[in-house]
């Protein structure tokens, strides 16, 4: 067997004595419109990936109420961190679109491995920065002087988020998260894509900022309905990331070793 470039996809063929004939196509896997990366790009923005992020956001109306707000914020959380992971899954399969609303909400226990699993990626990504506070003393002072050292670290941790997520994804496993044998196969595996892929979350990260901060100005003094258009347009946004990521997924799934 060996691989052929087609086009933006690749074709698998035999060329061994003993094929029916001498080149046999065993499979093609030639990547179309929605496969590509502007493709990933546009998967949220159709009335179905607003109708999810429409969906996920409920919660947040109730987050305002007394003694049962936080509960709703878990809930909120929890859903919008299971469907990032299904989106990863979903986009890395080569599916079309995103997964289906139904795919966001599942059992108890389902919400409180999902809540675990987006809590140990941000703390993988903030891994470096809460070491560094920890462990040095003149980590305040440099903080006050504005030096470069914090930022560096936070940009290293960022780097790694997306090891992690598909750290999970991969051995779908919460372990795969905080095991750097894992993130040493994933980058050296693919480690041009691996950087690309970097570059792409970052960006998804600053546009994220970008857009809270707009739709905090835009909707922040509308009663009621003002937080749950703001998670909505955030959530966007979110799906972008894992759209992403999932196609990272995609493209590298032999080298991975994905099934």
């Amino acid at each position: 067997m060996r691989r052929v470039k087609a086009g933006p996809g690749f074709i698998d063929v035999c060329s061994k004595e003993g094929c029916d004939g001498p080149l046999r196509t065993v499979f093609s896997t030639v990547a179309g419109p929605s496969e590509s990366l502007l493709g990933d790009l546009r998967r949220p923005f159709t009335l179905a990936g607003l109708a999810v992020a429409v969906a996920l956001a409920m919660p947040e109306l109730l987050t305002s109420l007394p003694m049962v707000g936080g509960a709703f914020r878990v809930v909120y959380l929890a859903a919008l961190s299971g469907y990032y992971f299904r989106i990863v899954e979903h986009v890395g399969r080569g599916r079309e679109g995103l997964p289906g609303p139904s795919d966001a909400f599942e059992d108890a226990w389902t919400l409180i491995r999902d809540v675990a699993r987006g809590v140990v990626c941000a703390l993988v990504a903030l891994a470096p920065i809460i070491v560094w506070l920890v462990l040095d003393r003149r980590a305040g002072e440099m903080l006050e002087r504005g030096s470069l050292a914090p930022l560096a670290l936070v940009f290293i941790g960022l780097a790694l988020a997306p090891a992690a997520i598909l750290g999970v994804v991969l051995t779908r496993s919460t372990i795969g998260a905080v095991w750097p044998v894992t993130w040493i196969r994933i980058v050296s595996r693919a480690p041009i894509s691996y950087l690309r892929l970097v570059a792409l979350f970052l960006a998804a990260g600053v546009v994220w900022a970008t857009v809270g901060r707009l739709a905090s100005l835009l909707f922040g003094r509308i009663p009621f309905l003002g937080e749950a258009l703001e998670a909505t347009a955030l959530n966007l946004v979110v799906f972008l990331q894992a759209a992403l990521v999932g196609g990272f997924v995609r493209r590298n799934a032999d080298e991975l070793g994905y099934e």
